[in-house]
């Protein structure tokens, strides 16, 4: 699988758009147009979580209490990307994600995603 920079930027406005109003999507049919293409990697950050930057200290991977967590609008954001690649049959094959309990409520919303290879630790 090829990473093209100019679609990963297209990809993270898209994955942006649909964060913040899922009704906008359709206003980047070019960008979902190549997610319908077999072979591109998507990028995605968690969705929105408790303020704050980085986890408090001591926290520890595999106890989300220990960790920022994702809020409730944030997990209705999350549905709501869930919703858009649904709706155009965006097929996801592997889907790699930190340790981060955020990220893995994220993937685990879109994709149904289990996957927890603790790839980008970052």
């Amino acid at each position: 699988m090829r990473v093209v920079p100019a679609l990963c930027f297209t990809i993270l406005a898209l994955s942006t758009a649909v964060n913040e109003q899922a009704t906008r999507a359709d206003q980047n049919a070019d960008a979902w147009a190549a997610l319908a293409k077999v072979g591109h990697t998507i990028i995605m950050r968690h969705s929105l979580d408790e303020p704050g930057t980085g986890d408090p200290p001591g926290y520890r991977f595999g106890d989300c209490s220990t960790q920022r967590q994702l809020i409730p609008e944030g997990r209705a954001k999350a549905a709501r990307v869930a919703q858009e690649f649904a709706k155009r049959y965006i097929r996801i094959g592997e889907v790699l994600s930190s340790e981060w309990c955020r990220v893995r409520d994220t993937a685990q919303i879109v994709w149904c995603a289990t996957n927890r290879k603790g790839a980008a630790n970052a």
